[in-house]
């Protein structure tokens, strides 16, 4: 299949040039659905659009002055780009990679917040995107709480620092305490 690509590619070169390749190659990335190679597809392209050489070859700060906001703002739209489409197929944790790299958390916040997992549901990412990158902390400790039970929950809860997150910490105690209660 590669091969395929890279002969269609070639073909375009010779007969319609680099931007219509790249095009092309874009297309394909989409239909794919792959979107880790269209985020470096869209770089390429970015950097042909502004007349940088598609290749770097030097750091990103030798790219002119001139040039060097506009390649940033396409970094992060292609970024955005990538990041919506791994979000729509519920791919969290792909999705994170980019939106975290824009600093744009909230997309991802706004998935897990909106998330009614079942109890077959894989709860790895969510738990972790939730509870350790602090997406939403106390949702995250409900689902270690109901996941993975009361020793789990109390190990996690005692190897956080909260000093900075005391409502966090509070919250977390008292699902705890109501838990080992219920017990």
């Amino acid at each position: 299949m590669a091969d395929v690509i890279f002969g269609e590619l070639e073909q375009l070169v010779k007969t319609q040039g680099v931007k219509k390749a790249i095009d092309h190659l874009v297309e394909q990335m989409i239909a794919r659905k792959d979107y880790n190679k269209l985020f470096y597809t869209l770089l390429v392209k970015s950097r042909l659009e502004l007349g940088l050489n598609v290749i770097p070859t030097a750091p990103s700060n030798d790219i002119p002055v001139d040039k060097q906001e506009k390649f940033e703002d396409n970094i992060r739209l292609s970024a955005r780009n990538v990041a919506e489409r791994f979000l729509k197929e519920n791919n969290l944790e792909q999705a994170w990679n980019f939106y975290r790299m824009i600093g744009e958390t909230e997309p991802i916040k706004a998935a897990i917040d909106a998330m009614e997992p079942k109890p077959e549901d894989e709860m790895e990412v969510p738990i972790r995107l939730a509870f350790y990158e602090g997406l939403n902390m106390p949702l995250g400790f409900d689902w270690i709480l109901e996941r993975y039970g009361l020793c789990n929950a109390i190990t996690t809860l005692t190897s956080q620092d909260f000093s900075q997150m005391p409502a966090v910490r509070e919250y977390c105690l008292q699902k705890l305490i109501r838990a080992l209660y219920e017990e």
